[in-house]
């Protein structure tokens, strides 16, 4: 989705990047069928997660150091939860380079049955229906402040009216000698939401997401994924979330620099830290729409090459 936001910006303004464009992220999830999800929303009470997923989130409350975000412990009824944890595709089905950072979208060919329906119920009707407007209440105060950040303070009330869904979801899975650089996910994406998927409660906690505080005010100079230590700014860390059976991790998108590292001295060889990624995006074609308004020292991010103005931090 945020591919096409980047070419077509780039052909109304007659912009020809220098460099191959990045490849899309966005993820065609083979839904079932109307009459499956209906099943499965009887057979596993969605009221019930409904309500179950609201008082968790009741019960949790927004950190706002380094930036606000959320850690909700036993998010699922544990039942449910384990049936998801069980019906993760095989690590055979995860691909990436260097066989330590993977990803496995949904769309793979020939995954199991059973995580195309569970993962297809859970994509399209429990993270869309249940977790996307509790997240969103959770979050309310801080999204002016996203819409500071990509629009500028004159266009906070437009910017409001722009509607949002869940996009990119996706399974991740890391190994020893996984790191992932300090970073902003991309600039459409107000909440980036991620759901630890550990094999069993007793799992290793250490190894979840990396929280940093930059040691200055900034904004993303572009759309895609924004990394602070390539323009010179000093990322320290501060604390990382634990990496814990049934428990999801929301970050406010505008505010919180993450990472993620699995040092390979330090954990066992063995060891896979699986997840659930998925976010809360504005959608699309109105937001196109919308960023051809904007004046045109706004617009720029949402057209601009990603570049490196310093060495890497």
């Amino acid at each position: 989705m945020f591919e096409k936001i980047n070419s077509r910006i780039r052909k109304r303004l007659n912009f020809r990047p220098k460099t191959k464009p990045p490849q899309p992220v966005a993820v065609t999830v083979q839904t079932p069928s109307p009459a499956e999800l209906a099943r499965l929303s009887k057979e596993f009470n969605l009221e019930r997660i409904t309500q179950h997923v609201h008082e968790r989130m009741a019960a949790s409350k927004v950190i706002e150091e380094p930036g606000p975000h959320l850690i909700v412990d036993h998010l699922l009824p544990n039942d449910f939860y384990q049936k998801l944890v069980d019906a993760v595709p095989p690590s055979t089905y995860f691909t990436g380079g260097d066989n330590v950072r993977l990803k496995c979208r949904m769309s793979t060919p020939d995954l199991p049955q059973e995580t195309r329906t569970l993962w297809g119920f859970m994509s399209y009707v429990v993270c869309p229906q249940v977790i996307q407007p509790a997240t969103q209440a959770k979050f309310a105060a801080y999204f002016d402040d996203f819409y500071v950040q990509v629009f500028g303070k004159d266009m906070v009330r437009d910017g409001r009216t722009l509607p949002r869904s869940v996009s990119d979801q996706r399974f991740l899975l890391g190994r020893p000698g996984y790191k992932l650089k300090p970073h902003m996910d991309r600039k459409p994406v107000l909440l980036t939401h991620l759901l630890y998927l550990p094999k069993d409660p007793g799992s290793d906690e250490r190894f979840g997401t990396q929280l940093f505080k930059v040691d200055r005010e900034f904004v993303a100079r572009y759309v895609e994924t924004y990394y602070p230590g390539n323009d010179g700014m000093r990322c320290e860390y501060l604390k990382s979330m634990p990496y814990r059976w049934n428990t999801m991790a929301t970050l406010m998108n505008s505010r919180v620099v993450h990472g993620a590292d699995i040092p390979a001295d330090q954990a066992p060889p063995t060891l896979e830290r699986r997840a659930f990624q998925f976010y809360v995006s504005l959608d699309p074609e109105p937001l196109e729409e919308f960023v051809d308004t904007l004046p045109e020292e706004l617009r720029t991010p949402w057209f601009a090459e990603r570049t490196s103005l310093a060495t890497p931090l």
